[in-house]
């Protein structure tokens, strides 16, 4: 992949990319409305706003995915047009959508290369493309087997996938959207690393991030989008946290996600050295009605593979496993609802939502019973018991018939949550729910989960956020190698040291919150 590794001599004349005064409508709505961006050579430029503030429009636009109604891009200085992503790469701009679509049916080394593909007197060169992918694999630094197929990856290692796909290319700019959202402390490190070397070859990025402290931390510049208008630029200087958010949503946001605490019920699940079939060994944890227990972990410690197993997806092979006063194993995903336990999946897209039907159908999907007339399903009871959800929680939709991929992200997640809700649920498991959120809509999430246990539900909830879970949960699980390495309560919880117990697998530093298992 030699020619990443060139170094790129940035122009001192005129910006790497330029776009001014785009507009962009849809069905007479502006996405866009006389937006202004410019990138520099060798320098991270974060795209930064709320969901539905058109950052996905503005990089759709920029690559030729989508065509603006009003406005010009300049590349290199040139005015440009391009017809399609094609037209976009072949100038020198990789993109890493926020969706991922690998090709499942290749392996990893086949879509490191797909569209490069290398031969040899006509025919494919396999020995050659599975040099070029191992390189790009190393250049990121990224352990992964070239060999193994695409379909077998978690939703972390898609995503460091299309990082190396992405960064491989001889691209003078990179737009990575949300390329953190599924990533731990360690791939997000990984990452800054390889942003950190093509900067210095004077590869330009154009970071799109939820994280506010990944952009205050590597961001040179940054440029905020709110209700599709420029909302201003900040320089690093002045880029705190405090005003990219005041910026992004027009107002200051409580960092607290859950003020008030409640006295906790009985106990509503107890594990007793559960194994799953997916090498998860020997849990011990507890959560109480009106409870959030945190569950934390680097990647590949067991927090999705817990969850799973607890929801019927994976089996539970060994240990006890009890809900409520009586034991109760669940054999399937049925089995699960049926008796009370809800499950939101780390990836709405490929494992929660059904992306061509409606709002509504969404909504009721676990709850058929509420929107039968008798034995037949009723659309007038399924659109009157969604619009009651719809309000309740409030979910911002033009009408619970219109389809659920035209919400943005944060009102999806809290349909897929709000699903449960419908239905009663008594024990919500949530696999990392605020991934590919923007700020105000965490806390809208984080006021679910909230109301959910003041009624009585309990709620595990995995996330890769540790000061998400320090001021959500009650009590952290830490996770290492799928074992259960400590407990922690929460309130005047280490951060640092809850991170660092995940990484060791041992209490390395003292603090009186701490609980080791023997």
């Amino acid at each position: 992949m030699g020619a990443v590794d060139h170094e790129i001599v940035p122009s001192a004349t005129h910006p790497l990319l330029r776009a001014a005064g785009v507009t962009k409508t849809y069905g007479g709505i502006a996405a866009l409305s006389d937006v202004s961006i410019e990138v520099v050579a060798g320098e991270v430029h974060a795209l930064m706003g709320a969901n539905g503030a058109g950052k996905s429009t503005l990089i759709r636009v920029l690559c030729g995915v989508e065509h603006p109604d009003q406005g010009s891009i300049r590349w290199q200085g040139e005015a440009v047009s391009y017809r399609n992503l094609r037209d976009a790469m072949d100038a020198g701009i990789a993109v890493m959508f926020q969706q991922l679509n690998v090709v499942e049916d290749l392996t990893v080394g086949e879509y490191v290369t797909l569209g490069r593909e290398k031969t040899r007197l006509g025919l494919l060169d396999k020995r050659a493309m599975l040099n070029a992918a191992t390189a790009a694999l190393d250049l990121t630094n990224i352990d992964l087997d070239p060999r193994r197929s695409a379909a077998s990856l978690t939703v972390a290692e898609r995503e460091l996938l299309e990082i190396a796909r992405a960064v491989s290319r001889d691209a003078r700019l990179v737009i990575m959207d949300e390329p953190t959202a599924s990533l731990g402390h360690a791939e997000v490190d990984r990452l800054f690393e390889v942003i950190d070397g093509l900067k210095r070859r004077g590869v330009a990025i154009l970071y799109v991030s939820h994280h506010l402290d990944e952009v205050v931390a590597i961001a040179d510049r940054s440029t905020v989008l709110r209700d599709g208008r420029n909302a201003g630029e900040l320089p690093r200087a002045s880029a705190s946290k405090d005003a990219l958010l005041e910026m992004m949503v027009g107002r200051s946001i409580s960092a607290r996600a859950r003020p008030q605490r409640f006295e906790v019920g009985p106990p509503l699940l107890q594990l007793q050295g559960v194994c799953t079939a997916t090498g998860v060994s020997d849990v011990n944890l507890t959560v109480h009605r009106g409870e959030v227990v945190g569950l934390y972990g680097l990647m590949g410690a067991g927090r999705t593979e817990l969850l799973r197993a607890l929801y019927g997806l994976d089996p539970v092979t060994s240990g006890s496993v009890r809900l409520g006063d009586r034991e109760f194993i669940a054999r399937s995903p049925y089995d699960a609802a049926a008796n009370g336990i809800g499950f939101v999946p780390e990836d709405r897209i490929r494992h929660a939502i059904i992306g061509e039907a409606t709002v509504a159908a969404n909504l009721t999907l676990a709850a058929p019973t509420q929107v039968k007339r008798g034995r037949l399903y009723s659309l007038d009871k399924e659109r009157r018991v969604a619009a009651d959800a719809v309000d309740r929680i409030g979910i911002k939709v033009p009408s619970v018939s219109a389809g659920i991929t035209e919400l943005s992200g944060g009102n999806q997640q809290k349909v897929v949550i709000g699903r449960w809700l419908v239905r009663g649920t008594t024990l919500l498991l949530l696999d990392d729910p605020t991934v590919g959120v923007d700020v105000a809509a965490k806390q809208e999430i984080y006021r679910l989960i909230h109301e959910a246990t003041a009624s009585g539900m309990g709620v595990l909830v995995s996330s890769s956020e540790i000061e998400e879970l320090t001021s959500l949960a009650d009590r952290i699980v830490v996770m290492h190698r799928r074992r259960v390495v400590g407990v922690v309560e929460s309130a005047g919880a280490d951060g640092d040291a809850i991170v660092r117990l995940a990484i060791e697998g041992r209490q390395s530093v003292t603090t009186e919150h701490l609980e080791v298992p023997a």
